[in-house]
């Protein structure tokens, strides 16, 4: 009866819908969907429709909402009059299986409406809920998309960037709010990346401003996302710029203050006050720490402090360099008087702060007695030996002032010369003599009393070291000596001379008689040494001629420049000199010549051309300039290639120079 009655079936459905919503409200099917599967097909029986409660995932293809309408409905789906039609059923179905379930229990009447009114209450519940939930999302993607727009379009304009715009998403639309979250991630990192540059920034300058002890002002933002503009933070990094380079000249100035007194402390020592717990911080402080403040006020502090030690410092260097002078001086002249070598005064005569110590004084204390004690035995012979190096210093002082060029141009009595011609000679034959035959005599009597101590000068002992003095300066003089002869006999001594009158010397004049002779003026240029020409000889030229010439000289020059002369010369004596660089001698003839005529002068006649025939031949000229024909003393064989690709060789130690050997050899035969 129960199962036939349509309100105890419709009793029964609304408790079975009532019980089935509440466990949708209640949340126990969480993170699953019940998906209501319904078969549907107008041409099945209503028996044929099943109901599929079991929970799926959600698939892509499922997502598809069959309540779509207008333009963006699907064709191929159902009608929206079908899905409510398919939504009617759906509940009617349900109730009805709901009757028959409470049918098996038979379930009251009042339960039944009972649950069917509590499960239509949660429908509509339900359909409010979806409708307040959809309407919160719109107005939430509204919300979004505005609040996007305004933080791209405030990221873009803080970046310098172009206005963002989006043509293809519609107004208000989901697809325009992904666009702007891609656009905003897109964003992001790049803006992030500023704002952590421009946060570093302003923490460095208030940690500059800081430890500089400055109070500066500091540079606040409107909002903690906002970036600062392009100009505000070029300033602040020129700002950070300076104050980075003032605290680094300030904790250079402050170490190197802080070294200097280290220093001065060490050296004064007991000075310094022990108690002053400032002066003990600065001596320990590390300025290079990040929480170290140097501060105007700071740095006035280290350096009072520092001028302080320095005072100290000073007067304490300088009484120790006091010392140090007067015990060097004391050592100095013991060092002349016991003629200790100068490799062993190894003592230095200023006093260095930095590496002498208080042992240095007694090492130069000890030494200083030490010397004082051998000079009172040695004395005698000291002192002789003494005079004798004096004496000598005279005699090279006098020497090397007779080496100047105005010694003997002595026009205001500078220098009297015979007062140093006979100073020097009395040293020479009596004073130096007599001394070391006293050191001598002096340096016997010593070893007769002192066996066992050996007197050593330079090595030797001091006869010796006389004897060795003596022999250096002789061989210095030698050196000298040949080093001169060798530079005359390497430089042409000649000079330009007028030729000579065709006519020869003139017959003598009655001016010149015997009697007249003695009475004669002589000029200064009437020697044998003479550079003029014999026309000019006194002797043998009229006053007259002298000057206006009678007749024209047939030799000399037709013009301004005068014709030089060249001697005959034996070729048989000439040497051939390889790798040495002798100056052209004018007189053997050689073109490439030397002083008035100058490295690249060209041959003005035959010996000359000859000689330049030669030297090219032989490839040395135009390398060297040198002359192979010049006189020499020492003799190297040689061997060159000359033009003729003929290989020549000089091996006669009579200066034939490979005669004969090709066209260039046979020039100089005749030569």
């Amino acid at each position: 009866m129960e199962r036939n009655n349509p309100r105890v079936a419709e009793t029964s459905t609304s408790n079975a819908v009532n019980g089935l919503f509440g466990l949708v409200r209640q949340g126990e099917l969480d993170q699953t969907l019940l998906t209501l599967k319904i078969s549907f097909n107008s041409n099945e029986s209503e028996e044929q429709t099943k109901i599929d409660y079991s929970p799926k995932k959600l698939r892509a293809r499922d997502m598809v909402s069959p309540f779509r309408v207008g333009r963006t409905v699907d064709a191929r789906r159902l009608s929206v009059n079908d899905s409510y039609r398919d939504v009617e059923n759906n509940i009617r179905r349900t109730v009805a299986k709901l009757n028959e379930l409470w049918d098996q229990i038979h379930m009251s009447e009042s339960a039944r409406v009972a649950r069917v009114g509590v499960a239509f209450g949660h429908i509509a519940k339900l359909l409010s809920d979806m409708v307040t939930s959809e309407e919160n999302m719109v107005a939430a993607v509204g919300t979004d998309i505005e609040n996007g727009l305004n933080k791209i379009d405030r990221m873009r304009s803080q970046l310098k960037m172009e206005p963002w715009e989006n043509t293809k998403a519609p107004p208000g639309s989901i697809e325009l709010l992904k666009s702007i979250e891609k656009e905003l991630k897109k964003l992001t990192p790049l803006y992030e990346t500023r704002k952590r540059e421009q946060d570093q920034l302003l923490e460095q300058l208030t940690q500059l401003s800081n430890r500089l002890g400055i109070d500066d002002e500091i540079v606040t933002k409107k909002d903690e996302d906002d970036l600062l503009s392009v100009d505000k933070v070029r300033m602040l990094e020129a700002r950070r710029l300076k104050l980075d380079d003032m605290l680094q000249k300030r904790i250079r100035q402050a170490s190197q203050w802080q070294a200097d007194m280290l220093k001065f402390s060490r050296k004064v020592g007991s000075s310094v006050d022990p108690d002053d717990e400032n002066l003990q911080v600065i001596l320990k402080l590390d300025f290079t720490k990040e929480d170290v403040c140097l501060s105007e006020t700071m740095m006035g502090s280290i350096e009072t402090y520092h001028a302080q030690l320095k005072e100290m410092y000073c007067e304490h260097v300088q009484e120790k360099e006091f010392r140090w002078t007067e015990l060097h001086a004391q050592l100095t002249e013991l060092w002349d008087h016991c003629h200790v070598a100068d490799i062993e005064r190894t003592i230095p005569a200023s006093y260095d702060p930095e590496s002498h110590t208080e042992k240095d004084f007694e090492e130069m204390s000890n030494e200083i007695c030490r010397l004082e004690c051998l000079y009172e035995a040695r004395k005698e012979v000291c002192d002789v030996l003494t005079k004798w190096k004096d004496k000598w210093a005279e005699k090279i002082a006098i020497e090397e002032k007779k080496k100047n060029v105005d010694y003997f141009q002595n026009r205001g009595r500078e220098n009297n010369v015979f007062l140093d011609a006979k100073i020097e000679r009395t040293l020479n034959e009596f004073t130096l003599p007599k001394l070391l035959k006293s050191l001598i005599t002096a340096y016997d009597n010593y070893r007769e009393t002192h066996p066992d101590d050996d007197i050593r000068v330079e090595g030797f002992t001091p006869p010796d070291y006389v004897k060795w003095v003596i022999d250096e300066y002789n061989a210095s003089k030698e050196l000298e000596r040949k080093s001169r002869q060798l530079q005359r006999n390497m430089v042409s001594t000649s000079a330009l001379r007028t030729p000579q009158s065709a006519r020869g010397k003139l017959p003598p004049r009655p001016v010149s008689s015997s009697k007249l002779e003695p009475f004669r003026k002589r000029l200064r240029y009437d020697s044998s040494q003479s550079t003029l020409s014999p026309c000019f000889n006194s002797t043998t030229a009229s006053i007259p001629s002298m000057i206006t010439p009678t007749k024209r000289i047939k030799g000399g020059p037709k013009h301004s420049s005068p014709k030089h002369s060249s001697p005959k010369i034996r070729m048989t004596t000439a040497r051939c000199v390889l790798g040495y660089y002798p100056w052209m001698l004018i007189k053997y003839g050689c073109y490439c010549g030397f002083g008035h005529i100058g490295d690249y002068a060209e041959p003005v006649d035959g010996r000359d051309e000859c000689c330049k025939i030669h030297d090219e031949c032989y490839g040395n000229l135009t390398k060297n300039r040198i002359c192979h024909c010049a006189l020499q003393e020492y003799f190297t064989p040689y061997k060159r290639d000359c033009y003729m690709m003929k290989s020549v060789t000089c091996k006669d130690l009579k200066g034939t120079c490979g005669r004969g050997l090709c066209d260039c050899d046979a020039a100089v035969v005749e030569c």
